[in-house]
């Protein structure tokens, strides 16, 4: 006791003062609580401490919570059997309106009996937990719940469930402030991801908690946030970068003395070099972990590096000390309760004896083992049919009961398993009894191959099948929308011609004067939705490649003119000013109607980016057989982000005018590639505040490049 009690004055920070006993034990229980799965030395200290303590100190009343905490001690070290009794005492002391302890012994027994296999209490423990958790204020102790069964959902392979309760618990620990434990539930959803397959979301999550453990300063979550990618590295086969995190984790637990993760680091090492054939190196490490989880008294650490031992001679052909090796994993498995565990160890000496060429003794290993997954798969069974009930229930107040239908077929499915499995069994048994071993061995190879093969020709076929069932409809579909394009595009372009012809002859009669009193937002957008129908149709056109190309000699003058004549009534409403230098012999040889289209769309947006009273100049001129018209205005430009965006196809881009006009970047799309069609090329120049210049190079006339 003298000796221990310059610890608990250094945990407590009491050297100097003078504590009560009680706030003395809770130093301590606080202690504990926080280091049980960090230095189990030093814990299993403060509890002789803390049972010296009550003992001395007349605090009976507290032994419920020395019990929890004791039992703690022991899950930490996965001595499942010890923690199991410890955790019993304390749920017979603990009085019932102790609600925070009632929480974290009920959370602790379904981490418990998880770790065991039994899935079905544990997710019963969960579920009393959470009803003790709704009664308090600190979400801490519902979100320790959350992520207990999220690890359950892991386990049942209900991922999303699982991803539910991962996020919920993250948004709980959120509200406490609780950012060290925020990071911790970023390794569970790793752990997630990596367990359905999704590895690169997997490494995501893990260099996200890695970045902010170290940033953090954090050396136990960047550790364990090291180790976890490892493993995933591990996975995807990149043995080199896998070393690379096993090597930080390792200075990283080191660094803090964390011996229980620094001995899993260890035995990750070990598989890797196994994988890689290194046995030496192997085993080196497998001994090393074995040393670290023997010094800190971890059972199960101890039976799983032995299993490891064990497989690592068996593949080196020392089938003798192999079998040795198991039948140590074993009786610790059976002292722990830890199925899991023994089904592994069942399996492996299974496989030692069928390598040695005993297949009595294989065969007899293996219905051990068949004999405990027939119990894995029940407890399976019935958590999931217990899910599925409970969404079921939620959902039947809205009317919504297609959840009867698949818990049916869940139900059906799984007892034709188990019909399956007990049919098997029983015929393997009978087989081995009629038949002999040389049967058996025979039986086992060619049964495996035929299923599987017959399995992957019924595949193959079911997918031939569905990629010829779809490849019919998207033909059928893509004729659909080419016949519709084409209809649409026929029938509603003679009507846009008439609004041209509209436009013009309104310009040209005694019915303009009229038409200019009209409110300045219809003439714009009458203008606007001209030209807007107009490029739709040459767009729709140019996709269904139903636009001919008609090239001629065209003097450009013609073409500007009547397009200002179009735009004029628009301009007039902005008092913008047209500086027209054109060259009345300027020409060349391109598609009128198409060039047209594009002088529109660039002299419109002028007109809708230019401010007030702003002034656009159209020059055009012939220089080196080539024909160059430029449209410039001093509007209010744009960047070469914008115009990155604009002639960017896959994302829709919005853009708004001087006076509120919208625009969706088509018309400078289509202008290019009507210049294009026409074998020119659309340069774009342009600043912010200080306007936009346009120049569009075309082909010149065929008969000035015959003179030239």
């Amino acid at each position: 006791m003298a000796k221990c009690l310059p610890m608990v004055d250094s945990v407590c920070d009491t050297y100097q003062q003078n504590l009560l006993p009680g706030e003395r034990l809770t130093c301590i229980f606080n202690y504990i609580n926080q280091n049980s799965h960090k230095y189990p030395l030093r814990v299993a200290k403060m509890l002789v401490v803390a049972d010296t303590l009550i003992a001395n100190q007349k605090l009976n009343h507290r032994i419920d919570e020395f019990y929890f905490y004791r039992g703690k001690y022991f899950l930490a070290l996965n001595q499942y059997d010890s923690a199991l009794t410890y955790f019993n005492k304390a749920k017979e002391l603990i009085a019932s309106d102790n609600i925070n302890l009632n929480c974290r012994l009920f959370t602790h027994y379904g981490i418990l009996l998880r770790e065991q296999g039994n899935l079905n209490e544990a997710a019963n423990s969960i579920k009393t937990g959470l009803v003790y958790a709704g009664q308090i204020e600190n979400k801490n102790y519902e979100a320790e719940l959350l992520l207990a069964r999220g690890n359950i959902h892991c386990d049942l392979e209900l991922f999303t469930e699982a991803l539910n309760d991962y996020l919920q618990a993250q948004e709980n620990f959120k509200k406490e402030n609780d950012t060290l434990r925020q990071l911790l539930v970023y390794i569970s959803i790793a752990g997630l991801y990596s367990r359905s397959g999704n590895l690169p979301i997997a490494l995501d999550y893990l260099d996200r908690a890695l970045n902010a453990f170290n940033k953090n300063v954090n050396a136990e979550g960047a550790g364990q946030a090291a180790l976890n990618k490892g493993q995933v590295l591990d996975r995807m086969g990149n043995y080199g970068k896998s070393l690379e995190n096993y090597d930080l984790a390792q200075k990283y637990f080191t660094q803090d003395s964390l011996w229980i993760f620094l001995g899993q680091v260890k035995e990750s090492k070990g598989r890797l070099f196994k994988k890689q054939q290194k046995f030496d190196e192997a085993r080196l490490a497998f001994e090393e972990a074995f040393t670290i989880k023997n010094n800190i008294g971890d059972l199960m650490g101890q039976a799983t590096l032995l299993l490891q031992l064990g497989e690592l001679y068996t593949l080196e052909k020392h089938y003798s000390k192999a079998h040795s090796y198991y039948v140590r994993s074993l009786v610790l498995a059976d002292v722990l309760k830890a199925d899991k565990l023994m089904f592994e160890t069942y399996q492996m000496i299974a496989n030692n004896y069928y390598k040695q060429g005993d297949y009595k003794a294989a065969i007899d290993y293996r219905t051990k083992q068949h004999m405990l997954d027939k119990q894995f798969l029940t407890n399976e069974y019935y958590l999931k049919m217990a899910n599925l009930e409970s969404r079921l229930s939620a959902q039947e107040n809205d009317g919504d009961f297609k959840e009867k239908e698949l818990l049916g077929s869940v139900y059906r499915e799984r007892s034709l398993k188990k019909k399956y499995l007990t049919l098997f069994l029983s015929f393997l048994f009978a087989t081995f009894l009629l038949s002999g071993l040389l049967w058996v061995r025979i039986y086992y190879t060619n049964r495996k191959y035929r299923i599987t093969i017959k399995q992957l020709e019924q595949k193959s076929r079911r997918q031939k099948a569905f990629i010829k069932s779809l490849k019919n409809q998207y033909d059928i579909a893509n004729a659909t929308l080419s016949r519709y394009f084409d209809i649409t595009s026929l029938n509603v372009f003679e009507p846009v011609r008439s609004l041209e012809n509209l436009l013009l002859a309104i310009k040209q009669t005694d019915a303009r004067d009229d038409f200019q009193k009209l409110p300045e937002g219809q003439v714009e957008s009458l203008v606007m939705s001209y030209n807007l129908l107009e490029n739709l149709l040459y767009w729709s056109r140019l996709q269904l490649d139903k636009i001919e190309y008609e090239p001629a000699n065209h003097l450009i003058i013609d073409l500007v003119h009547h397009v200002i004549g179009i735009q004029h009534l628009r301009a007039k409403q902005k008092e913008i000013v047209f500086r027209i230098h054109l060259q009345e012999q300027s020409s060349g040889y391109f598609d009128a109607k198409m060039i047209e289209i594009a002088i529109r769309n660039l002299i419109e947006n002028a007109i809708k980016f230019s401010t007030q009273g702003g002034v656009i100049e159209i020059t055009a001129n012939n220089i080196d057989n080539k024909l160059l018209v430029v449209v410039s205005d001093a509007g209010v430009g744009f960047t070469k982000e914008q115009l990155n965006r604009i002639f960017n196809t896959k994302k829709n881009y919005i853009a708004t005018g001087t006076h509120g006009e919208m625009g969706g970047g088509i018309g400078l799309v289509l202008t290019k590639l009507l210049v294009e069609k026409n074998f020119g090329t659309l340069l774009i120049e342009s600043s912010i505040a200080k306007g936009t210049e346009v120049t569009l190079t075309l082909p010149g006339s065929i008969n000035a490049m015959s003179r030239n």
